[in-house]
């Protein structure tokens, strides 16, 4: 089984995109980006969240759309929910895995910042 996109398939921690490039100029960008959260939701997921942003958050209307039943589009929504959740305390333990890099000076400051700029939900 292959790893969900952004996720190491070797050590499982959070993967970076670290160039993109333009297919039509070539123009790269260099840095440190992380995958957004709803990019690395599994596939049922992401179609369960195109659905209900689309259905204006209505689960009903996610019901027709996905042509399933009312107690699946609510399990989607329950799961998807604590995808995202398990998302964020991810990136919280990584971040407190990139200070103490820092303070055993396996990281500089730059590096750090650098790092922790780039988790997803850094800011909380």
């Amino acid at each position: 089984m292959s790893a969900p996109l952004g996720t190491c398939p070797t050590c499982a921690h959070t993967m970076r995109i670290e160039t993109l490039r333009c297919w039509r100029c070539g123009t790269t960008v260099n840095g440190q980006i992380a995958i957004p959260l709803v990019a690395r939701l599994p596939d049922e997921q992401a179609r369960f969240v195109e659905a209900f942003l689309l259905g204006n958050g209505s689960l009903s209307q996610v019901q027709k759309d996905l042509s399933c039943s009312y107690p699946k589009v609510r399990r989607l929504l329950d799961d998807t929910i604590t995808t995202l959740r398990a998302g964020f305390e991810a990136a919280k333990r990584e971040k407190e895995e990139i200070l103490a890099a820092l303070e055993r000076g396996d990281l500089d400051g730059k590096q750090a910042v650098q790092l922790v700029r780039s988790l997803v939900g850094h800011g909380e």
